[in-house]
């Protein structure tokens, strides 16, 4: 009986672990196929005018500093980035604090005729997913 109790609090403790490691991210931390499709499905949907969705994308860090109506002002001061028809990846950094933790830097141009726009995004792992935590326009 007690061996039992012993087994089942065991099991009951590698499920607790289990599911805080994918609570904090996971493995989602390392993958940089991931932080990339993250970083261009948000890129999409601010480029497409779909600000409600872009701002579902962002980190719970990012809302708290900015309201909706302050995030759309800021794309809406972005007209090249409604209207380009290029975008060009420049580079990207992931970095971890440790294993169930990341942080990326996303590094792109968008293009519209022979207008550009730098766009910098930090990146950070949220609830197993890859969050917007910052948006930088201009200069690299």
């Amino acid at each position: 009986m007690v061996k039992r109790i012993i087994l089942l609090l065991v099991l009951v403790l590698l499920c607790a672990a289990l599911l805080f490691y994918y609570w904090k991210g996971g493995m989602i931390a390392m993958s940089a196929t991931d932080m990339l499709t993250a970083a261009n499905a948000f890129m999409d949907d601010a480029a497409a005018g779909r600000i409600d969705s872009a701002y579902a994308r962002t980190s719970n860090r990012f809302r708290a500093g900015h309201s909706l109506a302050q995030f759309r002002s800021m794309i809406d001061q972005q007209p090249l980035l409604k209207e380009a028809s290029k975008r060009t990846l420049r580079n990207y950094e992931i970095t971890t604090r440790h294993h169930i933790e990341g942080h990326a830097i996303f590094r792109c141009t968008v293009q519209a005729s022979q207008a550009t726009l730098p766009v910098e995004l930090a990146l950070t792992t949220e609830e197993a997913e890859w969050r917007i935590d910052g948006l930088t326009f201009g200069a690299h």
